[in-house]
């Protein structure tokens, strides 16, 4: 079994309904395909016509059971033949990958699965599993057939992101710097970090990948997004500003020279797909109002391809991917230290050694800047990540003191604690420091992650 919280429905003689969600690229056909066997019936939704889309699910499911159904059959009849159990004694899978997009190109197909199920499937011992990668259509695809399809009860499984402190697990044995930079441009989606060469370093590795036309091919984000964008041009186009810099719709509209409120739907969509998040200072209390809010990329994998790749496709074509290593090359400080601030924050939320956190973020206000905030209910942090060849000196903490007395924290605050991660350590005089002070001083390096 790939999942246990799945393996439930594979037991007994019950029929059941699961819908799984996840990000695009987070493994849910590689789960789907997991738990298939040679009896089950597997479907590739897409964006087509029904006399396109119908006879070829038909032409799989004559190949899986070796039957001759005609291809000119109706819907109603497909899904009357897929929910039959030859043998239901034993559970038989029937499963629709991506299926938010046979939702949209067939209106009707929901209310279609409702009678094909109550009339055959829930009383053959099938499990239907159903994946989409945008959360509010599954969740109103869940809404309906749960309407629908009673007694049934329809399940959803969610594959979230991997932590950071799973995917270490991933690469046990190698340098925590090695695995950072190996989270740095996959994060914790399989699809990605799978292809790493644990005896390559993040560069040789990205240089074996752009060699290769198939790896190529099957990493390119555009061929994946492609399915869920009907006109992808803006879509790619905001990824390829946001993989520079986090950016407010304001610069983005005056980067792609569109109107502010053109943007909208776009990105809207992108939040939809969990491609992207609008993130806002740690101490903005009212998100819906405000106007500091910023966009950005969440999954490392995109921002890399976007901010590497896409915009070098001519380098790429012509073979020349010694440019793209160089450019990477110039970026990696900046880039691993942003992979810091996201894993420290990670490791910040809920219950932690300093306090427990209600919300962990980052702080901004016009050109002032703090790269961790987490406030708790009467505690504050701020911390600065430095990733430098020299040690943090108290001339760093100083600094991250001074900017913090222009933070505006709740009035429920009562303490001031500080973290400063360091890649060099910290000099002498620094931890002499951070021991002297009334307020709580941590000392944060690789070894601690």
């Amino acid at each position: 079994m790939n999942d246990l919280s799945l393996s439930r429905f594979l037991e007994g003689k019950k029929s059941s309904v699961v819908l799984i969600t996840g990000k695009i690229g987070s493994g849910k056909t590689t789960l789907l395909k997991g738990l298939l066997n040679d009896t089950s019936l597997y479907f590739r939704c897409d964006l087509q016509h029904d006399k396109i889309q119908l006879p070829r699910f038909v032409r799989s499911m004559n190949n899986t059971n070796k039957s001759k159904i005609s291809q000119d059959i109706s819907w109603e009849k497909f899904f009357e033949l897929a929910f039959q159990n030859p043998n239901p004694d034993k559970k038989m899978i029937v499963a629709f990958d991506d299926f938010q997009n046979l939702v949209k190109s067939c209106t009707s197909v929901l209310t279609i699965i409702q009678e094909a199920w109550l009339k055959t499937g829930a009383k053959n011992n099938i499990l239907l599993l159903a994946s989409g990668s945008s959360r509010p259509e599954m969740e109103m695809i869940k809404e309906r057939m749960t309407a629908l399809m009673k007694p049934t009860e329809i399940k959803t499984h969610t594959i979230d992101s991997m932590s950071f402190s799973e995917f270490k697990k991933q690469f046990s044995g190698l340098p925590i710097e090695t695995i950072v930079s190996f989270y740095a441009i996959t994060g914790g989606v399989p699809k990605f970090y799978k292809l790493l060469d644990k005896n390559k370093d993040i560069f040789e590795n990205v240089r074996y990948f752009l060699s290769s036309p198939t790896i190529v091919a099957y990493l390119d984000p555009r061929i994946m997004l492609n399915y869920d964008f009907h006109d992808p041009t803006t879509y790619f186009s905001i990824m390829q500003v946001l993989s520079q810099e986090e950016a407010k719709i304001g610069l983005l509209a005056k980067r792609l020279g569109l109107r502010t409120h053109n943007l909208t739907s776009f990105l809207d969509r992108l939040r939809e797909l969990d491609l992207i998040d609008r993130i806002l200072p740690g101490t903005d209390e009212n998100p819906d109002k405000s106007r500091k809010g910023k966009y950005r990329i969440i999954e490392p994998f995109y921002r890399f391809w976007f901010r590497y790749v896409y915009s070098n496709q001519e380098a790429l074509m012509l073979n020349k991917t010694d440019s793209i290593i160089e450019q990477m090359k110039i970026d990696y400080p900046n880039l691993m230290k942003k992979t810091m601030i996201n894993i420290i924050q990670e490791e910040l939320k809920g219950k932690n050694e300093i306090f427990d956190t209600y919300t962990v973020s980052n702080w901004w206000e016009k050109d002032r800047f703090i790269e961790l905030l987490a406030l708790g209910e009467r505690d504050v942090l701020f911390g600065s990540v430095f990733w430098k060849d020299t040690p943090a000196t108290p001339a760093d903490l100083h600094s991250l003191i001074q900017e913090s007395h222009f933070v505006a924290v709740p009035r429920r605050i009562r303490r001031d604690n500080y973290l400063i991660f360091s890649k060099s350590g910290f000099s002498k005089e620094l931890e002499k420091e951070a021991k002297k002070k009334t307020e709580t001083v941590v000392l944060y390096s690789l070894d601690n992650i």
